[in-house]
């Protein structure tokens, strides 16, 4: 409680919001070179409006993939294209861009580096 009244200056009664997160993939297998990877996720915090993103990912000879993302509830950015490597069989990089919705917002980048804890 002491850390949540100290550090939580955004809610009313100085507690910390229980964060809900639901993914749902799967890969389909569609030739020797190629998947392709349909996605859901759900997030929900309390106190705020949920936000579900719907996506695809398609993966070349299990080392390049690209993707689209469609972020609903977000007014932000509701559009991503994402591409991205796999180093190996444990370690993979990526790179993100949500692309601009508004004259008010320019878009956004991120990076990202993966690792497999088990497969």
């Amino acid at each position: 409680d002491d850390f949540a009244r100290i550090y939580d200056t955004t809610s009313i009664n100085g507690k910390l919001s229980s964060h809900i997160y639901l993914l749902a993939a799967y890969k389909y297998k569609l030739n020797n070179s190629f998947t392709i990877e349909p996605n859901c996720f759900y997030k929900y915090v309390k106190g705020v409006k949920g936000q579900l993103d719907l996506g695809v990912k398609t993966e070349y000879k299990e080392l390049l993939w690209g993707g689209l993302n469609y972020n609903f509830n977000n007014d932000l950015s509701s559009l991503s294209a994402l591409l991205g490597f796999n180093i190996n069989e444990r370690f993979n990089m990526g790179y993100s861009y949500g692309l601009p919705s508004s004259e008010y917002y320019s878009g956004s980048h991120e990076f990202m580096l993966g690792v497999k804890i088990s497969d």
